[in-house]
């Protein structure tokens, strides 16, 4: 239980640290998902902004909280709602039709029409998409960023709820391929470790694991950094690229088929509605940032704090229309 006694509106709370000592709570320390899920229950007592890391405003104290919303994937929780149920059947269906389904996220991804093909050739062809596209190609960084952490959330919280009701199982394997060969090998703890370890080096993880460039601080330029982990795996490890492969089992999807039949009938199209609501929401997205910036020049995105050139992407006057650009180019079915 956290105490609002101590809040007023207008007062000024010196970050996350400082927060949690005004209100009593309990400091998540680098546990990055138990922040959100902490910030999520405070914003049911009282709202506040973020301008800056250290720099937040309350703006807002209830004085009855407001309803706790499940939010897991197993309650239709509301972020997930907009996708799951066509998800779920893309992936029901498909089960039902080949009993198991391989591939790789991306593979996975263009079968179940998140993505177009361009989006899977990304890493190969990025420097030719932006001439293309007559783009900055940190923009596209941006997008496969956000997009690609966007494709893999749609695609496994789905999976891991239809598991749950146990209409699927699935299973993944880890693979690189070395430099100067084709054939992929099996991912070795060892292997492993190696690559981790060099990705520390080169302070390319976030608090979660993943590679994010826009959390690159030492440096201006993070495409440059990312470029020279690259080269150091291939030169000290000799590994070209990683990759995991997925294998998904139907198991009982009959029912839950006819029960989505039974509510969007047997001709919906729910690859299509899927493809337009992820393209609709990228745009809004920008739009919605971009908005926020006119509004509160301070504002600071998620209050997250990102590297200067970051910022200046986001802000610039073509944003929007890159980003519409992007989605219709990588991510549009037509």
């Amino acid at each position: 239980m956290i105490d609002i006694s101590n809040l007023h509106i207008g007062m000024t709370i010196k970050g996350y640290k400082h927060m949690c000592e005004v209100i009593g709570d309990k400091n998540k320390g680098t546990d990055t998902k138990g922040r959100e899920r902490q910030k999520r229950n405070w914003k049911r007592y009282f709202n506040w902004t973020e301008h800056s890391r250290y720099n937040w405003k309350i703006t807002e104290i209830y004085d009855n909280p407001k309803p706790k919303v499940d939010g897991r994937v197993n309650n239709g929780g509301a972020r997930n709602k907009k996708y799951c149920d066509h998800m779920d059947y893309l992936i029901l269906q498909k089960c039902h039709q080949n009993n198991t389904l391989i591939g790789t996220k991306y593979e996975l991804a263009v079968k179940f029409g998140l993505c177009n093909e361009r989006f899977r050739q990304f890493f190969p062809n990025n420097e030719r998409f932006a001439e293309e596209l007559k783009i900055d190609k940190r923009y596209l960084w941006f997008f496969y960023s956000r997009v690609s952490d966007k494709i893999k959330t749609i695609i496994f919280d789905s999976v891991e709820r239809l598991k749950r009701l146990g209409c699927i199982d699935y299973d993944f394997d880890e693979y690189y391929v070395k430099v100067g060969r084709r054939k992929p090998q099996l991912m070795t703890d060892e292997i492993r470790n190696k690559i981790i370890a060099l990705k520390n080096e080169f302070k390319i993880l976030n608090e979660e694991s993943y590679f994010d460039p826009f959390q690159v601080k030492e440096i201006d330029n993070w495409y440059k950094r990312e470029k020279r982990y690259k080269e150091e795996m291939q030169e000290q490890l000799g590994i070209r690229y990683t990759f995991e492969v997925y294998k998904i089992l139907g198991l009982l999807v009959t029912d839950k088929i006819n029960e989505l039949e039974t509510v969007y009938g047997k001709d919906f199209d729910h690859k299509k509605v899927l493809n337009q609501k992820i393209v609709d929401s990228i745009i809004e997205s920008a739009v919605n940032y971009q908005e926020k910036k006119k509004l509160d020049p301070f504002w600071n995105v998620e209050g997250k704090i990102y590297t200067k050139e970051y910022h200046e992407l986001k802000d610039r006057n073509e944003y929007i229309e890159v980003m519409k650009k992007c989605a219709d180019y990588f991510i549009s079915l037509n």
